[in-house]
Order: structure tokens, then C-alpha cells, then sequence
């Protein structure tokens, strides 16, 4: 099971951005690599 830490900025206005730590986003980036390459195999 993969975590991520997930940031929440608000600025001086009180917008909220939501913010993926880099190692969090660097697992993430690298899972899809492996994953996507699944998904045009044609499904049996």
C-alpha cells in the first residue's frame, strides 16, 4: 500500500492548493510507467 502526503497551502486569500510531496509524486510518476504499458494490451 502506497501513501501520499499530500500538502494543503492556503495563500494570503484563503485559496487552498493541494500539493503532492515530490517523493510521493516521483512513486507515483514511476507506478504509472509500469502500469500504463497494461492497459493497451487488449483485454481477454
Amino acid at each position: 500500500m502506497m501513501f501520499l502526503s499530500i500538502i494543503v497551502r492556503r495563500d494570503k486569500d484563503g485559496h487552498e492548493e493541494k500539493v503532492f510531496s515530490q517523493d510521493a509524486y516521483q512513486m507515483l510518476k514511476l507506478k504509472l510507467m509500469e502500469e500504463i504499458p497494461k492497459w493497451k494490451e487488449p483485454s481477454k
